[in-house]
């Protein structure tokens, strides 16, 4: 490294050679008049990148950037065609504007390869509302949710029992092999380009569900209650209607995916059908071998199925699309949940009661509870409810026989759902939406990790981000290492530290609209011009509004 003295500024060089290129004349400056010329060569055709960067660091000029080489096209200053450069600086910033007296450096970085840094305004963990909750191997916390407002078909993550993120599985990792994507009809070019032509196969829509985790981590839910396509020419994103207003049936079923976000290979991606008219929330459960999944939810009935693409649904308990009362009965059934011995759990709302029933759908025991929603039962055979029309509370039963409650927690409006750690000793569970209004101890968080000890329930929130921002990149300043993006759908936008990666939300001064054209740019001075469908609009560095002078306004 040689320094050598300017008008106004030190600059000093810096070489930086990655991958397999090399200098064969290293980086070198001198000094002719007020200019500082820059030297070097390199070895074989490479990305080059030229750039002056202050004590601090900041790059104060992006002085050359391109790939150098014979036959190569490199964009001025650069000399296309050539291994050997010459450059020069004139000691301004990328404003033009003269540099200030002090310490500069020149750097000059060869055999560049673009490598991850960090990603803006995406956290792994970012919940909003979930539509299904399930536990996992060892205690693992499989959560459904719908990532941000303007997003329907949400995600499936993994958290551990203590609430970290783990994965997402669905939208699925980009590192699966071949044949594990394969179900999900992915489209592969010519080239061995994979691309994938839906997020998941038959999903289609969020649905509000209880899935089911099988043992090997395998996760089991239902396709959504509603689908888009497009019918007579018209487009319905709720319900397809038929001719003459009627609506258009369609099948729902249950789907099945490994935990890492692949299809099963032995198992299968696609199981049984649900039929044509199947509607509202789908609650899911196994007998304690897995070999029958039990679907609750519509119908007022429970049905049994096993794992496979063409089997048939039998109705075990209740009467299809009959409520009835009595011992065999079932009004509006929701939650289901097994024990050790086989029984069937059912909380059933219409009849406000918890009915229990053996493997061959005979009732063996009742509880009464008004409005039950969900229900688990513990390997000691306590009983955990979430129950309520419009507020919803948790409620702990020590047995079928109890006549009431031996504890209970508030957890407000919303449609709270339930799952439980079944590992012997455990003693947690977990409650998704609650209410963080619903009263003081429940404060705090829309996804609650609950211990039952010796003092009761206890209530810690799972720290989870309300909003994932889902970026659009459209503005870059450079010299401030500033990026400009814009996220959901009435143009919230938001200025990222490219550093730091802290985000600062800001206002263009137009009105808010859905659609259209969204375009920014950012001059060298941090001049931010924005264009939002047929509109315009100027801010400073500050993000403070400025007029068009040269047109009057």
């Amino acid at each position: 490294m040689r320094t050598f003295l300017a008008l106004t500024w030190v600059a000093t060089i810096a070489g930086i050679a990655l991958a397999d290129a090399s200098f064969t004349e290293q980086p070198a400056v001198t000094q002719d008049g007020g200019k500082t010329i820059v030297k070097f060569a390199v070895s074989e055709a490479t990305d080059v990148a030229v750039t002056v960067r202050e004590e601090s660091g900041r790059a104060v000029r992006h002085l050359a950037a391109g790939r150098l080489g014979p036959k190569e096209k490199a964009p001025p200053p650069l000399q296309a065609d050539s291994l050997k450069q010459q450059l020069i600086w004139d000691g301004t910033d990328d404003a033009g504007r003269a540099v200030a007296p002090g310490q500069y450096r020149i750097e000059v970085a060869i055999g560049l390869t673009p490598k991850f840094d960090k990603l803006f305004g995406f956290d792994p963990k970012a919940i909003e509302e979930v539509h299904g909750l399930a536990i996992g191997p060892k205690g693992s916390l499989y959560v459904l949710s719908s990532p941000g407002r303007d997003t329907q078909d949400g995600r499936f993550l993994i958290l551990t029992g203590q609430g970290e993120y783990v994965r997402t599985i669905m939208p699925r990792p980009g590192n699966l092999p071949a044949e594990r994507v394969a179900p999900f009809d992915e489209l592969t070019l010519d080239d061995g380009t994979r691309v994938p032509r839906t997020m998941l196969p038959y999903y289609e829509w969020r649905s509000w569900q209880e899935p089911l985790v099988m043992p090997d981590g395998d996760l089991v839910f239902a396709t959504a209650a509603m689908r888009s396509e497009v019918y007579n020419g018209t487009r319905y994103s709720n319900r397809l209607l038929g001719p003459g207003g009627k609506q258009k049936p369609f099948e729902r079923r249950l789907l099945r995916l490994a935990a890492d976000g692949g299809a099963p290979l032995k198992a299968g991606f696609v199981g049984p059908s649900l039929g044509t008219n199947m509607e509202g929330m789908i609650c899911l459960a196994a007998s304690p071998d897995r070999a029958t999944i039990y679907i609750s939810g519509a119908r007022h009935a429970v049905f049994a199925a096993t794992w496979d693409e063409d089997a048939k649904l039998v109705a075990l308990i209740g009467t299809p699309d009959q409520p009835g009362s009595g011992e065999a009965g079932l009004k509006d059934p929701a939650g289901l949940d097994t024990n050790a011995e086989g029984n069937i759990y059912v909380a059933d709302r219409g009849n406000h009661r918890v009915a229990v029933f053996s493997a061959r759908g005979k009732l063996v025991g009742q509880l009464k509870v008004e409005w039950p929603q969900f229900v688990r039962v513990s390997p000691a055979g306590a009983l955990y409810v979430v129950a309520g029309f419009k507020e919803r509370t948790l409620l702990k039963f020590d047995t079928l026989a109890a006549e009431k409650p031996s504890a209970s927690m508030p957890l407000g409006l919303g449609r709270p759902y339930l799952a439980m750690d079944k590992t012997p000793g455990a003693n947690v569970l977990f409650v998704a939406n609650v209410n963080a209004n619903a009263n003081a101890a429940n404060r705090g968080g829309r996804l609650m990790r609950i211990e039952d000890g010796q003092d009761g329930l206890k209530a810690t929130a799972i720290s989870v981000s309300g909003e994932l921002l889902q970026p659009t990149m459209i503005g870059m300043d450079r010299p401030r290492d500033l990026v400009y993006a814009k996220s959901g759908m009435f143009s919230q936008y938001i200025r990222f530290d490219g550093r730091s990666g802290r985000a600062e939300r800001f206002a263009l001064p137009l009105d808010p609209k859905s659609n259209g054209i969204h375009e920014m740019s950012v001059a060298a001075d941090g001049t931010v011009l924005a264009h939002v469908a047929n509109e315009f609009a100027r801010l400073d560095a500050m993000l403070r509004p400025l007029p068009f002078t040269g047109l009057g306004g």
